[in-house]
């Protein structure tokens, strides 16, 4: 069975840089059969990397992936114009890592790597972060290339699975089963209160659980729609079918997706309830050529074991939903929407002063209104929607952006534009930039579907013109 984790074994310096982000470079000598040479293989591809990164070699760094590769981004457009962003403006690139001895069964490899990576790009403009990331490799034409990675949690232990063999999320309310033999790897994914990956003795199989913290209300027909478009966002990739089911007694929906990652398409079975801003989510994938069929009873089970019986609600969920009167600014709903302001953790991971939906009843469709602190005052707000177009364009090359308009808000001059793209599912967007000294006000406005874009612009019309700067 795959180890948990441990204590690292051995130790490597090299100046590897954003192996976190798109990592290694494929060994292309054939290695030698048997375990050790595999992980020699492994060991010298992961080596290379830092030769890669050293060089600041885009294109060699993303050789070493299985197609459609997108790691902790999700999404693997975004993951290669952030590689190509960072190897573009870093000055100097380092990082440290230790790995651990690899499980290895046939063509699959699988452990912990832990990474301190470092990256300047000048003056105190700096990064540094040191986590474990549980990495699994494949082995396709006789190179070790990376399959996919997960970063894992140091917050809780492995140790709380109890004597009966479940593991159990006190505060989210939710206790599952452990299958026997299985890996338990608890995983921190940034949209995650709470996450943990299982992984099958041969390593073809994972199974997952998620509680994620939605920024507002959905229902589980938003998410589908999201898998709807899997080959959007994954090309090659196919979504199967969707259907009701119950799960921890709730009313939810199942969906199967073929997914392209690498060569041959990985099958992905999920099932997703919603309770208020809390998506629970339990999924089974399999590795390409993997008869997902011999693994659907452990899922089975797994799914008809968990428990979900919510926390009482917090104080924030009492919130007004009609009135925002915080970080010197104010607005109001409009008639028959509510405000539903991000959790504090919600806002640091996005580097946001704060952020907040304004949505219909109901509905899927949003406005999102957020702050961020930019660098330094003056940044012209046109120069600011083309970064954003761009990086758009990076996810939804189709993507039909119309031409900005002028406006003012408060007194305080903005520009505002439309935009038709899909990723997922097909959207049609506002935007809204307006800035005051070094702090950006942005309003991002999703129809979805497109169909109701024209009743979302007249709520956003009647929200902006209750927007009030009050520092």
């Amino acid at each position: 069975m795959p180890r948990q984790m441990s204590s690292c074994a051995r130790l490597f310096v090299v100046p590897i840089a954003v192996l976190c982000i798109l990592g290694a470079v494929p060994a292309h000598a054939q290695a030698p059969a048997g375990p050790e040479a595999e992980e020699a293989a492994i060991e010298a591809m992961l080596h290379r990397t830092a030769q890669a990164f050293g060089e600041r070699n885009a294109e060699q760094i993303k050789a070493s992936f299985v197609e459609n590769f997108a790691g902790p981004f999700r999404i693997p457009k975004a993951a290669q114009s952030i590689l190509e962003r960072v190897t573009k403006h870093a000055k100097q690139i380092s990082a440290s890592y230790q790995m651990e001895p690899l499980d290895i069964v046939g063509n699959r490899a699988a452990g912990p790597v832990e990474i301190d990576l470092e990256m300047e790009f000048g003056g105190d403009n700096r990064r540094h972060d040191k986590a474990f990331m549980y990495m699994i490799f494949a082995k396709e034409d006789g190179q070790w290339l990376i399959w996919s990675m997960e970063r894992l949690t140091t917050k809780w232990a492995v140790d709380d699975v109890t004597a009966d063999g479940r593991m159990t999320w006190a505060e989210e309310g939710i206790s599952f089963p452990i299958p026997p033999d299985w890996g338990v790897y608890p995983t921190d994914a940034a949209e995650s209160r709470r996450s943990i990956m299982l992984i099958s003795p041969d390593l073809k199989a994972f199974m997952g659980a998620a509680i994620v913290e939605l920024p507002m209300a959905l229902s589980t027909n938003a998410i589908v729609q999201n898998h709807r478009g899997i080959g959007g966002i994954f090309p090659g990739s196919a979504f199967v079918d969707t259907k009701a089911i119950k799960l921890a007694g709730r009313d939810g929906a199942a969906t199967r997706m073929d997914l392209k990652l690498g060569k041959t398409l990985s099958r992905v079975e999920s099932r997703l309830i919603i309770e208020g801003k809390a998506l629970v989510a339990a999924s089974l994938t399999v590795t390409p050529g993997t008869d997902v069929g011999a693994y659907r009873d452990a899922f089975a089970a797994f799914c008809s074991g968990l428990t979900f019986t919510p926390p009482p609600p917090k104080e924030t969920d009492s919130q007004d939903k009609k009135v925002f009167n915080d970080s010197g600014v104010s607005f109001s709903a409009p008639e028959g929407w509510e405000i539903e302001r991000f959790s504090e953790k919600m806002a640091k991971q996005r580097q946001w002063v704060f952020g907040a939906t304004v949505k219909p009843k109901g509905k899927d469709s949003f406005a999102l209104l957020g702050v961020r602190d930019l660098p330094s005052a003056g940044a012209s707000l046109r120069d600011l929607r083309k970064g954003e177009m761009d990086q758009l364009r990076s996810v939804a090359e189709s993507a039909n952006v119309g031409e900005p308009t002028d406006l003012e808000i408060d007194g305080v001059k903005a520009i505002s534009w439309t935009v038709s793209f899909k990723v997922g599912a097909e959207r049609k967007r506002r935007e809204i930039f307006l800035m005051r000294g070094k702090r950006l006000y942005f309003l991002v406005a999703d129809a979805v579907p497109p169909s109701e874009f024209e009743t979302l612009d007249k709520g956003v019309d009647a929200l902006i013109k209750t927007i009030r700067f009050t520092d």
